[in-house]
């Protein structure tokens, strides 16, 4: 799996994306993450300290089913939606690289949260695609033996 950079200010706008998500729909926890488990942006009512460990089990659930998928002749299954007693859960396929999952309680409507879903995922892809061909500066090779002297001076 290639190395994800998501830049500060693309880190920033997806922020605010995910919490408007929360607004519209009623649910109490968003994440934006890559299909190998990590969290890269989350928004919520607190901080839910189980978020690493859904997010590395959500993403094996979802690789899974990618398998499933091509078995029985599908391409892919785009959204999962998962029903509990007090929680549910809802994923979506954003790109070959990410995820959106979405955790509401039953006050949220699942059909809002599908439909604003799908407008949401749409968007991450428009920044995903932006964020993609920036060139991110190198780093110059630092001499530190020649920054202690500077240092020092």
């Amino acid at each position: 799996m290639s190395t994800i950079i998501l830049l500060y200010e693309i880190q920033k706008k997806i922020e605010r994306f995910l919490e408007n998500f929360l607004v519209r729909t009623g649910a109490q926890h968003i994440f934006f993450a890559a299909k190998s488990g990590e969290v890269l942006v989350y928004s919520g009512h607190k901080e839910e300290k189980r978020i690493s460990t859904i997010t590395a089990l959500l993403a094996s659930v979802f690789n899974a089913t990618e398998e499933l998928a091509k078995i029985v002749d599908e391409h892919q299954f785009k959204q999962f939606f998962i029903k509990g007693q007090a929680w549910n859960l809802f994923y979506q396929n954003i790109s070959p690289q990410f995820l959106l999952v979405v955790i509401f309680k039953d006050e949220a409507s699942l059909g809002s949260v599908r439909v604003l879903s799908e407008k949401l995922a749409s968007r991450l892809k428009k920044e995903i695609n932006k964020n993609s061909r920036k060139k991110i500066p190198s780093i110059k090779r630092i001499d530190g033996e020649k920054l202690m002297d500077n240092l020092f001076e």
